[in-house]
Order: structure tokens, then C-alpha cells, then sequence
């Protein structure tokens, strides 16, 4: 596939500051790589690295970090022309191959090919959100980034995941490194560009929100004690013989092996065993019914 362009984005962690709200048109410069522009939230720089890589940097402070990227290996890009113009309320950054448009009232930003065409478009009035967060006792950011995709998009990268999925549009995929996960924050779409995310942190792909269980106290199993679920575990895919009862607090569980173990995940201990349930029962074929209550934490719901 031939990529109209390649485009970076890398978001700058920096210092806490206060957001305001943007009024008016916001102020811009050109420099001798690009253009900067003042944003309610920070600043942000429009590098151009070449005829079609532009980089994309926002900062919620007024300087940008020089910390060594650990992901783009190449430090130094040649001296490329561009020029830019403001029209229609928009600033206007043009290489020879593509057309990167900033508005300067929204700070939305858009890129198009040679010919005009959209490539890729921030969502209108909530593509970039920047929260104050604190890890660890450090001060640093909680970070979103949308854009508008069209359903007939296809969407290809991100590494290799364990979902059986070829198109991620519309996928859900949690960007976190495991033995049979690999993570690479780079996808390349059937339109033509590409974005490189240059960030190391655990981030989300598509719907962002980390699933919450249901407090144990809330479950209450078939006896109506609470602290959990009463779990039947059945030899066979259509519940044929009951082989073991338990009490389950959290049904979130990982099938590698057999069933729900006392430890299942991959580890490098050496004298680490598969501790499955029930020897009666044939990892390939069997049932799991669960009965109790669960109280709402809402009247009525």
C-alpha cells in the first residue's frame, strides 16, 4: 500500500497547568521547521519532516520536551519547504504532498492530500482532551485523542493481538504488553495515511473505559450469603454432569488451560502447575452455570 503520509503524533508531558477557555482567534507563529500555535490547554507544533511525515506536538506548558524519543530512531529530518497562509479562519501548513489545517478558533486539526481531498480529521469540538493525573505521587496527564473514521475505513496495526480481528475500526483493544500480546502504537488506513502514537504508556483503542466488576458484597450466592456466586462446574458442554460446586467472587477468569484455576496465567517460575478444578473434567468440553443474586447499587435499576 502506498501512504499518502505518515503521520506522528507525539503528546509532550510537562508541567501542571491551567486550562482556560479558548476565546477568539488563537495565536500563531511560523518557525523555520513549521508552525506554533497557542492552544487553551498548552501550545502546540506542527513540524515538518518531510514532503509527507508531518509531527505533531502538544504541550500544556509553553516549552516542548527534548527528551529522546525511545520509538523514532531518527533524530535529525532535512530541510523541507513549505509555506502557510490563513484563510477562511483556518492556518494552512503546505509541503508539495499534503496540507495540514489548524482552526483558529476550534484548534481543530485536519490533514489533506495534494488534491484536496480530507485525509484525516479531528472530531469537531472534543478530538484532543489533556487531564491532570497523578501516579505514584508524580504529576503527570491522562491523555484522548479522537478522529472521525468512516465505516467502509479499513484499519490495519497496532501490533499483534489475540482478538481474530483484520479491521480495527470499531474494535476495542487494550494496548497493554502480555507474552501473546505485542503492542506497536502504529496502524495504517485504507485512505491512505498512517499515524505513529509516540507514547509508552497503557493506552486504550477504541471505546476507553477499563471494565469494573461488581463488588462481591453486592453478589450473593444460591444460599443468599454474600461475597460471591455459587459456581456448578459440569463435565460436558451442555451441563451433563456436575463434577464441582463453589463460591466465586469475581467471575473474570482465564481459560489457558482448564477453567478458572487457582493460578492461571504464564509465568516464569519454573515450578509453576496447572491447577485445574476437577480431573473429571475434559478441558475441551465443559459448562459453567452460576446462580445467586445481585443487589443494584441504584433503587429501581
Amino acid at each position: 500500500m502506498h501512504f499518502k503520509f505518515l503521520y506522528i503524533f507525539f503528546l509532550t508531558m510537562l508541567t501542571l497547568g491551567l486550562f482556560t477557555s479558548c476565546s477568539g482567534k488563537l495565536d500563531h507563529k511560523t518557525i523555520h521547521d513549521g508552525v506554533v500555535v497557542d492552544l487553551p490547554e498548552g501550545k502546540m507544533k506542527l513540524k515538518v519532516c518531510r514532503n509527507d511525515i508531518i509531527r505533531v506536538m502538544i504541550s500544556p506548558a509553553d516549552t516542548f520536551s527534548t527528551r529522546e524519543s525511545l520509538m523514532v530512531v531518527k533524530d535529525a529530518w532535512p530541510e523541507t519547504a513549505f509555506n502557510t497562509e490563513v484563510k477562511d479562519g483556518k492556518l494552512l501548513l503546505h509541503t508539495q504532498k499534503i496540507t495540514a489545517s489548524v482552526d483558529l478558533t476550534t484548534a481543530q486539526l485536519i490533514f489533506y492530500d495534494k488534491q484536496g481531498n480530507e485525509i484525516l480529521a479531528e472530531r469537531e469540538g472534543g478530538g484532543r482532551q489533556i487531564d491532570p493525573l497523578k501516579i505514584n505521587g508524580e504529576e503527570t496527564f491522562s491523555i484522548r485523542q479522537q478522529w472521525k473514521s468512516e465505516e467502509d475505513e479499513f484499519i490495519h496495526g497496532l501490533g499483534h493481538h489475540q482478538n481474530g480481528e483484520f479491521n480495527l475500526n470499531g474494535v476495542d483493544i487494550d494496548l497493554w504488553q502480555e507474552n501473546w500480546n505485542v503492542v506497536v502504537p502504529f496502524f495504517a488506513s485504507s485512505k491512505g495515511y498512517g499515524i505513529l502514537w509516540d507514547n509508552y504508556s497503557h493506552s486504550k483503542w477504541g471505546f476507553p473505559v477499563t471494565p469494573r466488576y461488581i463488588d462481591p458484597l453486592q453478589l450473593y450466592d444460591a444460599e443468599g450469603q454474600a461475597g460471591g456466586l455459587t459456581g456448578h462446574y459440569f463435565d460436558g458442554a451442555g451441563f451433563d454432569e456436575l463434577k464441582t460446586t463453589r463460591r466465586d467472587s469475581i467471575i473474570n477468569f482465564d481459560f489457558k488451560t482448564f477453567g478458572p484455576q487457582a493460578d492461571n496465567s504464564f509465568t516464569t517460575d519454573p515450578d509453576w502447575k496447572s491447577q485445574p478444578l476437577n480431573d473429571e473434567i475434559d478441558p475441551s468440553r465443559y459448562s459453567v452455570r452460576w446462580e445467586g443474586q445481585v443487589k443494584s447499587l441504584h433503587e429501581g435499576v
